[in-house]
């Protein structure tokens, strides 16, 4: 497997966790440049942040002139992109991360 490969297996892993009294499906495998703001917001609260922070260490491998936050900012940040993704459901997870990031 390829390192981008790699790198996908735990958001598909995010993306795919149901709560236990939905019924099971199957969630597509996207790469993280696809989710889109409407995928985000649906998924559930506790897994947010995490989401946050795997596409923020995402983007700073893939440009690492990218703002760095700590972890303490991601907690911050997760509000910011939540009230952001609702407003703009169709942009992906990305965008609406690096149009926010300086708002923290």
């Amino acid at each position: 497997m390829t390192k981008l490969h790699h790198a996908l297996i735990p958001l598909v892993a995010l993306l795919s966790v149901a709560p236990a009294s939905a019924a099971p499906r199957k969630v597509p495998a996207k790469t993280v440049e696809k989710i889109t703001c409407k995928e985000f917001v649906a998924l559930d609260d506790e897994f947010k942040p995490k989401a946050v922070s795997y596409a923020l260490g995402y983007d700073r491998a893939k440009h690492p002139e990218a703002e760095v936050i700590d972890i303490t900012g991601v907690d911050r940040i997760v509000p910011v992109i939540i009230t952001s993704c609702k407003a703009r459901p169709t942009e992906t997870l990305l965008q609406r991360i690096r149009a926010d990031l300086h708002k923290l």
